[in-house]
């Protein structure tokens, strides 16, 4: 899959279990895939951050889900796990971009609390890419066309 993009954009995250004392969280977001990974900044003390980050992956294989774990910052001692969830490079076959909610499961799989939301794209061959789109554009402009006459 030489050339594989895979572009995550971390949105936000909203309803996020308190960690901290002050019934907040210092949330920030780890993100792993084949053998990368990313980590957004944290926000402090809030339970609804916004990060607007970007992250580009080279992907070799597409195989691997990605996995998406959100994490409680501690100045002291260790940071605290927040919620899990990953994403299969399957469901983003058709190369458009993805802006979805994901809800956070606990380490078990099991239903945990807070969702946080991603904008995913994985372009994997940019020449059917682009076929794909013109297709689509000359189908829009198709439509125009008929409703015009």
């Amino acid at each position: 899959m030489h050339g594989s993009i895979f572009t995550v954009h971390v949105v936000e995250a909203r309803d996020l279990k308190p960690m901290d004392m002050d019934g907040t969280s210092d949330p920030y977001v780890i993100l792993q895939i084949e053998d990368q990974r990313i980590e957004t900044n944290y926000k402090k003390s809030t339970l609804s951050p916004v990060w607007n980050e970007s992250f580009t992956f080279d992907i070799l294989n597409g195989k691997d889900p990605l996995k998406i774990t959100v994490m409680d910052k501690d100045t002291f001692g260790n940071d605290e796990f927040e919620g899990q969830c990953a994403v299969s490079l399957q469901e983003l076959k058709d190369q458009m971009k993805h802006d979805s909610w994901f809800e956070l499961t606990d380490k078990d799989g099991g239903p945990f609390q807070g969702r946080v939301r991603l904008m995913l794209q994985w372009v994997y061959s940019k020449v059917q890419y682009f076929s794909e789109y013109l297709s689509k554009w000359d189908e829009t402009l198709m439509k125009d066309i008929e409703e015009k006459d």
